[in-house]
């Protein structure tokens, strides 16, 4: 039984899964993977996590996102996932917005001049509410899209372009 569409959930080791169906089905390491079916049979998601403060509540990859994965792997392409640079988290002031608490130097980020303390407000025209926000906008795009990014810097609004990267370009 699918439960939620659209759900974002923060894993143990510090990555953030967007776009997940929330499911009812017993999900553990023993299973995760395996596939979450409808009535007909039909694969729907791909079982990834359990929520630790609930029995039974698993959440599942979507199959859409997962087979744009799979055809990749078959033209023997690397999957890559689209990348800003910054590290956010809710702001202070109770406001809308992901507060920049780190920006990756040689990012996207860090060449369209972001800087720690701007506040994200809007990624291509999309409003960016929270931090889970703006990690479900990057994600949706591709590495090497141009976005325009809104943000709020010692009270002004500043607009800003960035070409995103990859995961795989910058080194810590």
């Amino acid at each position: 039984m699918v439960s939620g569409k659209g759900r974002t959930i923060d894993t143990q080791n510090g990555e953030v899964l967007v776009h997940l169906l929330q499911t009812d089905a017993a999900i553990s390491s023993g299973n995760s993977g395996g596939p979450l079916l409808d009535m007909g049979g039909r694969v729907v998601g791909i079982n990834t996590a359990v929520a630790s403060q609930g029995q039974n509540i698993g959440f599942a990859i979507a199959i859409t996102p997962a087979e744009q994965i799979v055809q990749q792997l078959r033209d023997g392409q690397v999957p890559r996932h689209a990348l800003l640079g910054v590290s956010a988290s809710p702001t202070t002031d109770g406001t809308a917005g992901a507060l920049v608490a780190a920006v990756e130097p040689g990012s996207a980020a860090d060449a369209a001049a972001i800087e720690v303390g701007d506040v994200i407000t809007s990624l291509d025209g999309d409003p960016v509410e929270n931090p889970e926000q703006l990690v479900a906008a990057i994600i949706s795009r591709q590495p090497g899209d141009d976005v325009e990014v809104v943000l709020r810097r010692d009270g002004e609004t500043v607009t800003v372009t960035a070409t995103l990267g990859a995961h795989d370009e910058v080194t810590s």
